[in-house]
């Protein structure tokens, strides 16, 4: 199957679901705005003099210590939150890629506590590892600009050399950036994997996807490189409200095709199309 033909598929298996996207996309943003709020409700606690004078008078450091765990009881709580809500959407629009009804029971199924913390693990994981590859890409352009900084600090560069040195330094980072964002597509299968099978282990859903994404990562980077268009246009003329449904519909649509399910999928309605034409 071409990537064109499954960009037009998904977009017709989303007919009939807007008011499910709507709903979707509403909760996304009434979490997020939920946690900036109860952020800033926090930021402005902390900002009163009279709390801040009454915890100086118990323990100086106490303003300080009650600020760290405020902010750690936040970003746990944030994660917390977050996590299961992203895992949800993932399984919402793989139902929907796989030709199923999306039902909002897919989206709430993760936010009991044992599938809540397997989402947090799951999601730090891929960040963690994310984070890593970004890290050694990156590194390369780091140490130029550590060099830069050095010589600069000595006042002995001349200025051929730091122009040099400056331009080395945005190509090791447009090319580190690339070179990341192809290899972290080892994990774009993880996703579907724990969203089809939430008992399985989060190590092995990512250790599945990086197995079963060998050699198909530039290929996958391509495809989501295809929907810079979309992303561009979203800001002038077409609405994020249209744009993200329709990615995340094609990317894990994409997942099944390079997982094998898809063709599994497509062979099946085939053969009992082709059963019905032969009872008829």
């Amino acid at each position: 199957m071409k990537n064109g033909r499954l960009k037009l598929q998904s977009k017709y298996m989303l007919v009939g679901s807007n008011l499910r996207r709507v709903y979707l996309m509403l909760i996304s943003v009434a979490v997020s705005g939920l946690c900036g709020g109860i952020c800033f409700l926090i930021k402005l606690l902390f900002e009163v003099q009279g709390i801040t004078d009454f915890l100086i008078s118990k323990r100086i450091w106490l303003p300080a210590a009650t600020r760290l765990a405020a902010a750690a009881l936040f970003l746990f709580c944030t994660v917390l939150l977050l996590a299961p809500l992203r895992t949800g959407r993932e399984a919402w629009f793989l139902s929907s890629a796989g030709g199923k009804r999306p039902r909002a029971s897919r989206v709430m199924f993760w936010y009991s506590p044992k599938n809540a913390f397997k989402s947090v693990r799951f999601w730090l994981s891929v960040t963690f590892l994310r984070l890593m590859w970004g890290f050694v890409f990156l590194m390369p352009c780091l140490i130029i600009l550590t060099v830069c900084w050095v010589t600069l600090s000595q006042g002995t560069v001349e200025i051929n050399l730091l122009i040099a040195l400056l331009g080395s330094s945005a190509a090791a980072f447009i090319i580190g950036v690339v070179f990341y964002m192809i290899v972290s597509q080892r994990y774009f299968l993880s996703p579907i994997y724990l969203a089809k099978n939430p008992h399985a282990k989060v190590a092995q859903v990512i250790k599945k996807s990086t197995a079963r994404t060998n050699g198909q990562c530039i290929k996958i980077f391509m495809f989501k490189l295809s929907f810079l268009p979309w992303f561009l246009l979203c800001t002038l003329i077409f609405p994020t409200a249209y744009v993200w449904p329709y990615y995340k519909q094609c990317c894990l649509r994409y997942g099944l095709r390079i997982s094998g399910e898809l063709n599994q999928n497509t062979h099946k309605q085939e053969k009992s199309g082709n059963q019905e034409k032969i009872e008829v």
